[in-house]
């Protein structure tokens, strides 16, 4: 589950950087403008999402400390 969640943590990580110099690019009130908000959009969603999914499932391990 942790390699699957770094994975989807770089790609999320791309895509962001990737729209924000998109965003950054392109002249406002285009297509390739809001093309580019909605890829940042989805990008911060899958991060975040990730982010509460990594942190969930470390909770439901026991940790070394209680052992």
């Amino acid at each position: 589950m942790l390699l699957v969640g770094r994975v989807v943590l770089q790609l999320a990580a791309f895509v962001i950087v990737g729209s924000l110099l998109a965003v950054a690019s392109t002249s406002s009130g285009t297509p390739e403008h809001v093309i580019s908000f909605f890829a940042l959009a989805i990008g911060l969603a899958a991060l975040a999402l990730t982010v509460v999914l990594i942190r969930l499932s470390r909770k439901d391990r026991p940790s070394k400390e209680n052992q």
